[in-house]
């Protein structure tokens, strides 16, 4: 692909996935970002332009709002593995240049704030033993064509212990654009999209070091465009973006599990722990694909 043309299309959909499948800055009502496992849903829903958190134990019951933004938002990106922790970034402007990294105690009622006054915060991510915090940072915003929007830029990876708060820088790539943390499920190595190294692969949580995934498919992708949902010891779930695919990590080939339900880019993408359902966020619609019956259900994530 021509490099302008890359520029125009990476630009155009990076705005599209940065942080929410609505943008915090623009006028919105109903479901954001939302992370699902074991039948469990955290999620941020839009009022009267301010992006509240809900959580409920079963997809199909009323979910608790359980925080109070008065303005900006709380945008939800992580349900702890053991069900016990809700890892957000909390927006207090509504704009990406002030920002909080937070994680809410569903046991105690309250959130910690892990990092305050962070700045181009853009996803966060919790080990697999929800000892650390993964995140991406950038330093600024612009925009690499004139008629695109502007996006973070100057990207890295950095680590938050959370027993005493530490953050430890973990790359120094500067990069265009770093998407789609998942950590593997040892912690070893956290799989992301790096467009300055041609699409996916693994960074060392010890070392920084990206080694970019040999990906073999029959399908005509653009690997610069690739970004994990979840990983199993032998394979991965990716977005393509239009499509969902499984990687198996032995013999690098992939196979195609779906297509985007509504015919555009999937927002959000966040398999069950078994990978028996998957729930897929779609604009402002939010569907569960059952992989087993190869059939979509459209989901109303209920609040009061």
């Amino acid at each position: 692909m021509n490099r302008i043309k890359q520029i125009f299309v990476i630009s155009v959909f990076l705005t599209t996935i940065s942080c929410t499948n609505k943008s915090m800055e623009e006028s919105s009502n109903g479901t954001g970002r939302f992370s699902y496992k074991s039948g469990h849903v955290a999620f941020t829903n839009y009022g009267n332009n301010i992006g509240a958190i809900y959580y409920t134990t079963n997809i199909d019951s009323v979910a608790q709002q359980l925080t109070f933004p008065k303005e900006g938002s709380d945008i939800v990106f992580d349900l702890s593995k053991d069900l016990s922790k809700i890892l957000y970034i909390n927006y207090p402007e509504a704009k990406m240049e002030v920002c909080n990294i937070c994680l809410y105690d569903l046991k105690d009622k309250k959130a910690d704030t892990l990092l305050a006054n962070g700045k181009l915060i853009t996803s966060v991510l919790l080990s697999s033993n929800g000892q650390y915090v993964y995140f991406t940072s950038a330093a600024e915003i612009r925009n690499y064509s004139p008629i695109a929007r502007k996006a973070p830029h100057g990207m890295d990876i950095f680590e938050i212990t959370i027993e005493n708060k530490q953050i430890r820088k973990l790359t120094s790539l500067n990069a265009y654009s770093i998407q789609g943390l998942t950590t593997t499920p040892n912690d070893s190595s956290i799989a992301v999209n790096i467009f300055d190294k041609n699409g996916l692969g693994l960074v060392s949580t010890k070392t920084g070091k990206f080694n970019k995934l040999r990906i073999n498919s029959s399908r005509n992708e653009v690997e610069e465009y690739f970004f994990a949902v979840d990983i199993k010891r032998d394979s991965m779930i990716y977005l393509a973006p239009y499509e969902l695919y499984k990687y198996n990590f032995k013999t690098n080939a992939s196979e195609f599990i779906l297509r985007c339900p509504g015919g555009g880019q999937c927002d959000v993408v966040q398999p069950d722990s078994s990978w028996t359902n998957i729930l897929i966020g779609e604009g402002d619609q939010t569907y569960l694909y059952n992989l087993s019956a190869k059939r979509f259900t459209e989901v109303n994530l209920k609040i009061k």
